[in-house]
């Protein structure tokens, strides 16, 4: 086939390099629903502009939970009541309730005392990807913005987070912090794993409110006393599997169960999808892609390309040959592409010959047109991650990066290297055409640049800053994905 394409980017350094990453998409549609600007404090009905009332940003987590309902527990009986619920404008200025987004996240005001409503047939939780089919509530912490099980536990019996995590053998900075995405920080990811384990475990034994717990020592001590089970048992529970498992409490004590399989111990049938072959997703609608290179020299010299698969045939330009497909490889002309991402929207592929990483897209910013609009509340306390080559000294071997990026609800960015302690801060924001602008100083230099996203809807899509000066970067919410790109990104 052909290596694809590159643009001109200037050599940098690794934290200068991550601002051009910065401009990762938004993570996700806007939600109406989920817009966290006029947060109602509710005591007021509406929001003190003037008041010196910071914000917080707190995540729900057994898994993330998104969709649920935050109240503040005015009365302190951690019941999330009616009047009790904060209210927000979507982008339609219609009050809504103020939910939890794609993260678990939401933006409170800092004197609130958080209640998270987990709420049946309107919350998912992020561990399964489903809707909730039974309540429960969690009560925040003064000791941590993490609202969860332990949380939970620490409130309802009095105890600072740290003597909750010496009472049930876990460690106190892990069930402090985010410790589902603590997982994929190898120094964490052990205790983390475990935490989350026991945090999904607690959850089944909470009530869909607080009230029965609230106040009463025998049924707080019995709970207790069963997440200290549930903690032994996960601390003996084998990790590689350790995502899959639940422990549950039945008649006869506490037993571990594989969420994969059936009473019967039989795995459970995933219904059967429909065969996609690599050749019916290149052949899709019209079977045209967007083709580039993440290598700079290559793809000044080839730029973009409009490349059609239809039949067995491949079109570029004024030329059409045949293509054929040998297992995850494409072959056009003896040249072979070797696929290791595929979407319905974009694919990834390696190019041996050239070794480059290249890439085929349903959409592609070519023109500012073309380019979709981020939105500032959906960027709002994500995390996202990014895929790049770094090398820009021609056709060299690749050097690939793999970059996180936090957009904090304050306008301040934090760039960060998954590969060392490297990390870089900047500003960012979103104007209303939907362009992300990101200002950074490197080396005493003010930099500023303007990030342009694919209008893709998949959770994988493509981001470029000033469209004409930088590369295109492959940008995902989910850091296992971006790992296993990057980790294929070799030769």
């Amino acid at each position: 086939m052909r290596s694809f394409i590159k643009q001109n980017i200037s050599t940098k350094s690794l934290l200068a390099c991550a601002i051009s990453l910065a401009l990762i998409g938004c993570g996700g549609s806007d939600n109406d629903n989920n817009t966290n600007s006029q947060i109602d404090n509710g005591n007021s009905g509406s929001v003190d502009n003037d008041a010196k009332v910071g914000t917080k940003t707190i995540t729900a987590i057994d898994g993330y939970l998104i969709n649920a309902v935050i109240c503040n527990d005015t009365n302190n009986n951690l019941v999330c009541e009616d009047e009790e619920v904060l209210k927000t404008q979507n982008s339609k200025g219609e009050t809504v309730d103020l939910v939890t987004n794609a993260n678990g996240q939401v933006v409170v005001t800092e004197n609130v005392n958080v209640l998270v409503k987990a709420v049946a047939g309107q919350t998912v939780d992020a561990d399964t990807n489903e809707v909730i089919t039974q309540g429960y509530t969690l009560a925040s912490h003064s000791d941590s913005d993490i609202v969860s099980p332990f949380s939970t536990l620490a409130s309802l019996n009095s105890m600072s987070m740290e003597a909750l995590a010496d009472h049930i053998d876990v460690d106190a900075d892990v069930i402090k912090s985010d410790f589902v995405a603590a997982k994929a920080v190898q120094k964490t990811s052990e205790d983390a794993k475990e935490a989350h384990l026991v945090a999904r475990s607690v959850v089944r034994l909470l009530p869909e409110d607080l009230s029965q717990l609230h106040g009463n020592a025998s049924h707080n001590e019995a709970l207790l006393s069963d997440t200290v089970t549930i903690s032994n048992i996960a601390d003996d529970v084998a990790l590689d599997n350790i995502d899959n498992l639940i422990i549950e409490k039945d008649e006869s004590g506490f037993v571990v169960s594989d969420t994969t399989k059936n009473d019967n111990d039989e795995v459970t049938p995933e219904p059967e999808p429909a065969p996609a072959t690599l050749q019916t997703i290149l052949e899709q609608g019209n079977g045209q892609w967007y083709s580039g290179s993440f290598n700079s020299e290559l793809l000044n010299d080839e730029t973009v390309e409009l490349f059609t698969f239809t039949n067995g045939t491949l079109s570029v330009g004024a030329s059409t040959f045949s293509y054929t497909i040998e297992g995850n490889t494409i072959i056009a002309e003896g040249e072979k592409t070797h696929i290791i991402y595929s979407s319905d929207s974009l694919i990834l592929g390696l190019d041996p010959e050239a070794q480059d990483m290249v890439f085929f897209a349903k959409h592609y910013d070519l023109s500012r047109e073309n380019a979709a609009a981020f939105s500032a509340e959906a960027l709002s306390n994500q995390t996202l991650y990014a895929v790049m080559d770094d090398n820009a000294s021609g056709y060299q071997s690749p050097e690939p990066m793999l970059i996180k990026q936090t957009f904090k609800s304050e306008g301040k960015v934090v760039f960060e290297s998954m590969l060392n302690n490297e990390s870089f801060e900047g500003t960012w924001s979103v104007n209303d055409a939907g362009v992300l602008t990101v200002v950074s100083v490197d080396e005493g230099n003010t930099k500023t640049e303007h990030y342009y996203r694919s209008k893709s809807t998949a959770d994988v899509y493509l981001v470029r800053a000033e469209l004409n000066h930088t590369l295109p970067m492959v940008v995902t919410t989910n850091y296992e994905t971006a790992k296993a790109i990057f980790d294929k990104f070799v030769f």
